[in-house]
Formats: C-alpha cells, sequence, structure tokens
C-alpha cells in the first residue's frame, strides 16, 4: 500500500536545530562519594523527585554501599542517604530504578556478592529493606513497568535470557524468555510501548554478538530473534527506548566499527540497522531517553578517543529523523573507564537529565533544553508525488526495487532534489533532469519510507513529501 504524506508547515528537512546539554557539573553535595557504577536516575511521580542513584566503595566492608540524591524543584539537595543493604552489594554492578504507578512508589534492583538480586521499594521518602528475588543475575536485573498489566518486569542474562515479575511481590520463579536457549551477555534492557501494549526486551546474544530481541505481551515473553540484519558486534548491550511522538520504539547499540547504530520496531517490524548519522566510534553503551515536552529522543555514547560524552537527537516531528549533528557535552574530564552516560526523564522540571561517573572519580550531571525552533523555509516542496515497486528478473536471481517520480517544485531557483530513506539521504537528483530515482536491492514485504525534498541556489532545502512503499 503507497501512503503519501505532505508536510503543511514547511520546515527544513534534515536541518534541525537540536537542543544542547547544559555545561557538566559536579552534583551538589556528592563530592568524594566515587560511583563503582553507572549513575543511573528515574522520576518518582508520586513524591515530585528525580532520584539519582550509584554502587559506592565502602572503606570500612570489602564490599560496596548504595547511595542517592534528589533533584527537586529545580536544584539537588546532596546526598540524602544510603539504602540499607547490609554491605552485600557487589562491586562494579548496576542500581535500576522504576515508578510503579500501580503502587506509586520506586522500585530498586541490585546485585549482591553472589549471584542473587534484591529489591528495596522507596515511597514517602523512605526505602524498604532488601528483598532477595528468586533469580540469580550475572549482570544487573532491569525494569520496565507494564501499564497494561499493572506489573514490574525485569529481564537479566542468568546467564539464559530470563525474566520475572514484580507485583506488590516477586514470582516464586524467574521463567526463561523463550525459547529459553538465548544466553545473553551484559544487561538485558526494556521498553513498554503504550500503543500496543508490549514490553520490547533487548540484548546481545552471548553466542553470536547479535543484536537481540523478545516481546513480551499479556503475561509472557514471546520466542526471542535476533534484529533483522544487525551483525555481531565487539561488546555492548542493545539498549531500547520508546518515542511516543513517532510510535516506534528505539534500539541502540555499539555496531561495526564501533559506531552507534540504531533500528526502529513498529508494526512488528525492524527497520534496517543503520548507524546513527555523523556519529563517531564509541567505547560504551548507547543510552537513549525520550522528551515529551520537545518530542524528541535524545541519544549518548562516549567517543572512543577523547572519552567525552557525545548525543544526537532524534526529532520525532519530523518523520523520525536523526538531526545529523553530533555534540559534546561540555564541562567534563570523560566519562569514568567502562561506564555510560544514563539518561532520565523529569517530569517536574520538563528537562532531560544525563548522570554520569566522570573521570574524577565524582557523580556529574548535565541538562538538556531543547532550542526555539528553526524558521520556516521559504521554498516550496515537490508538488506531487508517486511510486510503486518492480522485479528485475535475471538468468539465476533477480531484485526489487522502488522506484519514485514527483512533480517539481514552484520555487525559482531550484537546482537539485535530494531524495532519503527512512531518514538518510540516498542521492539527488538534479532539476535539468527527469524527476525520477530507483533504489535497488530493497527487501520484499517491507515499508520504506521515502521523501523528496527542493534544494535551491541558495543551499535552501523544503519540507519533505513522502511516501511509503511498496
Amino acid at each position: 500500500m503507497k501512503k503519501i504524506f505532505l508536510t503543511l508547515t514547511l520546515l527544513p528537512f534534515l536541518s534541525l536545530q537540536a537542543g544542547t546539554f547544559s555545561t557538566a557539573a559536579l552534583i551538589p553535595g556528592t563530592a568524594g562519594i566515587s560511583p563503582n557504577s553507572d549513575v543511573t536516575s528515574c522520576y518518582d511521580s508520586a513524591s515530585s523527585e528525580f532520584i539519582t542513584i550509584w554502587n559506592t566503595p565502602d572503606t570500612m566492608q570489602p564490599n560496596n554501599d548504595i547511595v542517592y540524591t534528589k533533584y527537586v524543584s529545580g536544584a539537588w539537595t546532596g546526598v540524602v542517604g544510603s539504602l540499607n543493604t547490609s554491605d552485600n552489594v557487589k562491586p562494579g554492578t548496576n542500581i535500576y530504578l522504576v515508578y510503579d504507578a500501580n503502587a506509586s512508589e520506586l522500585l530498586a534492583t541490585y546485585h549482591d556478592i553472589t549471584t542473587t538480586m534484591y529489591s528495596q521499594t522507596y515511597s514517602g521518602g523512605i526505602w524498604t529493606g532488601p528483598t532477595a528475588i528468586n533469580i540469580s543475575c550475572v549482570e544487573s536485573l532491569y525494569t520496565s513497568y507494564d501499564a497494561a498489566n499493572s506489573t514490574i518486569v525485569g529481564t537479566c542474562g542468568t546467564p539464559t535470557a530470563t525474566s520475572t515479575q514484580w507485583s506488590g511481590g516477586w514470582d516464586a520463579f524467574s521463567t526463561p524468555i523463550p525459547p529459553g536457549t538465548k544466553n545473553a551477555l551484559f544487561d538485558i534492557f526494556s521498553a513498554y510501548n503504550s500503543s500496543t501494549q508490549q514490553v520490547i526486551a533487548t540484548w546481545t546474544d552471548a553466542t553470536t554478538h547479535i543484536p537481540t530481541y523478545a516481546v513480551y505481551s499479556a503475561g509472557d515473553f514471546l520466542s526471542a530473534a535476533a534484529i533483522p540484519g544487525a551483525t555481531a558486534m565487539t561488546g555492548s548491550s542493545v539498549f531500547v527506548c520508546y518515542d511516543a511522538e513517532t510510535d516506534q520504539t528505539v534500539a541502540t547499540w555499539q555496531g561495526p566499527g564501533n559506531l552507534p547504530y540504531y533500528a526502529t520496531y513498529q508494526s512488528n517490524t525492524w527497520s534496517t540497522p543503520t548507524q546513527i548519522p555523523g556519529s563517531s566510534a564509541t567505547h560504551s553503551n548507547v543510552f537513549s531517553a525520550y522528551d515529551p515536552t520537545t518530542q524528541e529522543l535524545v541519544a549518548v555514547w562516549t567517543d572512543s578517543i577523547d572519552g567525552l560524552p557525545r548525543y544526537s537527537v532524534y526529532e520525532s516531528t519530523n518523520f523520525g529523523t536523526w538531526s545529523g549533528i553530533i555534540q559534546e557535552i561540555s564541562g567534563t574530564m570523560g566519562v569514568a573507564g567502562n561506564e555510560n552516560v544514563f539518561l532520565a526523564y523529569d517530569n517536574h522540571s520538563g528537562h532531560i537529565i544525563a548522570t554520569w561517573a566522570d573521570e574524577s572519580s565524582q557523580p556529574f550531571y548535565a541538562i538538556y533544553s531543547a532550542s526555539a525552533p528553526p524558521p520556516p523555509s521559504p521554498v516550496v516542496a515537490p508538488q506531487c508525488i508517486n511510486g510503486n515497486q518492480k522485479n528485475n528478473k535475471f538468468a539465476t536471481q533477480s531484485e526489487k526495487y522502488n522506484t519514485i517520480n514527483w512533480c517539481p517544485s514552484t520555487s525559482t531557483n531550484i537546482v537539485k532534489y535530494n531524495v532519503y530513506r527512512n531518514g538518510i539521504l540516498i542521492g539527488s537528483v538534479l532539476s535539468t533532469n527527469p524527476l525520477t530515482f530507483q533504489d535497488h536491492n530493497r527487501a520484499t514485504g517491507v515499508e520504506y519510507l521515502y521523501s523528496v525534498t527542493a534544494v535551491n541556489s541558495s543551499n535552501v532545502e523544503s519540507a519533505p513529501l513522502t511516501i511509503t512503499l511498496p
């Protein structure tokens, strides 16, 4: 089915003015409390507090403590306290937080010095004592809230990809994610899709090193499978985040050449894994967060050369397109060792907040703010578009290709037309040539979003006219 769209507001295409992060700074009141893990965060809707938490060495014990601080009404409170963990926290493992909307409380999960997982809840400014979880994780237990079933879904590798559920208490038994033979490297991340009422879990397969996923629906995980088109990677987790504006689940990871890669999941189909445009090599996970205020998804990673945090913006209001502008978070010496930059949205302030362990062994943060939208483009978009899929048959094989045709812009001084597939520039056609483009070697049964823009002699680009093929 062909779907044709014309934007009514003429905005420059792929010339987005992404927002920026504030200059990085030490989280006030935390000097000397060194992280021995990622510095992670979550918003507590019940208390309107943004809770930031990390694993820190205990100078009096061979193990670690968990400490936390709060960001409330635009200001940090300093370190508030530590969780009552009985000094059983495994050094270097992450603490993950999730908000339980059903119980109106925050839930933290962490690893003890063996392979046992523990959880504690936070409500009314008080943490409960640790509760053992009947699951033995190699890495940390990541959690997502399933709003459709009012439960929390926990996932980790044991090393088999395994899940458990919390609904006021943990399941008596953990369950391997079908078919139960997929071993996981690193953490298994997940995200809830409010449109389909599904949880999508992603991880790195321990045998193939290929990004893998499974869908959780109506209380059970369906069969796990590799993300189509993904190739083996050197070593990172596969993070996943739901973009509510485009209704896409976006997976990000360290792909070929150690470059940040992404793929989007929509209508039970993955897009072709692609490098985040303009990105450089990384040695970290590629974390992301969705900002409902600006309708942007921000992805962040650590540069493999200078160790500084880099980020790019997935612009939801522009058909799901990366800005192509890679920026760095300034004011930091870099991200410590193999730690990552974590992102979470603070509902009270309306901002994404990045947190990480700095090279100075201190917890740092930066706040993301969107800038004003760019001015309208004076260039008129192409006036019509159509296309179809065709089949080339050869002696021993055949190939599918998509043909796109469009009508010229009514603006003067048009020199060329740019053609994009799924937001990535794949070619240009001079305005003096026939206004047609062929995209070869396309997969059967896969929908591709094509966009055509007009470009004038001043290199000003029009809004896109789009069509979905086949």
